[in-house]
């Protein structure tokens, strides 16, 4: 199942919570639980989206647990047979056709002072690519602190993406 991360700024929660709630294709959300999320998820939950909650550390406890693991492991013995083994085919193709979504919102006055704004960010990018197919970023311009970002995030594997 892809996971799609977003790493925003709070100013853009409204913007945010209208994208994610008019989403119905999303299989999970997952908003990383801090101090600066409680608006995000208030605005959620008004539009009846109920996302997951975490702390960042735990999340990819969640993604790991979100597949059904203990299934496998029971229908393994059942794949010799071909009606099992197609509908393991079918299961697999759909699991990787349905999004997660993680979004992890920081603090607003992070903008005031470049080399925190950037340091801040470029730390969350680093956590969130373990568990990433891809990261969105919701930030403005702020100075030019992101000016170098594909180059400073070249040892990643994770696709950066800017909005």
């Amino acid at each position: 199942m892809p996971v799609l991360s977003i790493i925003s700024c709070r100013m853009f929660e409204d913007e945010l919570a209208h994208i994610i709630s008019s989403d119905k294709e999303m299989k999970q959300l997952i908003v990383v639980e801090n101090k600066d999320s409680f608006g995000l998820l208030r605005k959620l939950r008004s539009d009846n989206c109920l996302p997951r909650t975490s702390p960042l550390d735990r999340v990819p406890f969640l993604l790991g647990n979100g597949h059904g693991s203990g299934f496998m492991t029971i229908s393994k013995p059942l794949l010799i047979l071909p009606f099992f083994r197609k509908i393991h085919e079918k299961m697999k193709i759909k699991a990787a056709q349905e999004l997660t979504v993680v979004v992890n919102l920081l603090k607003l006055g992070l903008h005031d002072d470049i080399e925190i704004l950037r340091s801040e960010v470029y730390k969350n990018i680093k956590e969130m690519t373990s568990f990433s197919d891809g990261i969105l970023l919701f930030y403005c311009s702020c100075g030019g602190a992101f000016e170098n970002l594909e180059e400073n995030c070249l040892e990643f594997d994770c696709p950066l993406y800017w909005f």
